[in-house]
């Protein structure tokens, strides 16, 4: 599990609230990137945008998914 490498002092709420921020982060980041002008953006910065919004589209596939889990086991 994920979470057994969180030394044991941190609870879950803790390590969660941490992600949150990190992630809120990395969100902030891509809108930065989707409102610039892309026509003078690199091919190779093109692919760096797309793998980004990629991994970004997986995990919020994966959240979903997490969230639907948790409301079924309530």
């Amino acid at each position: 599990m994920f979470f057994d490498s969180y030394p044991k002092g941190y609870s879950l709420r803790y390590n969660a609230h941490v992600m949150i921020i990190f992630s809120q982060a990395v969100l902030d980041f891509a809108k930065e990137l989707a409102d610039q002008d892309l026509e003078n953006v690199t091919a190779e910065d093109r692919q760096v945008f797309v793998d980004l919004a990629e991994q970004l589209e997986q995990l919020s596939f994966e959240a979903g998914k997490l969230k639907i889990r948790v409301k079924q086991s309530a």
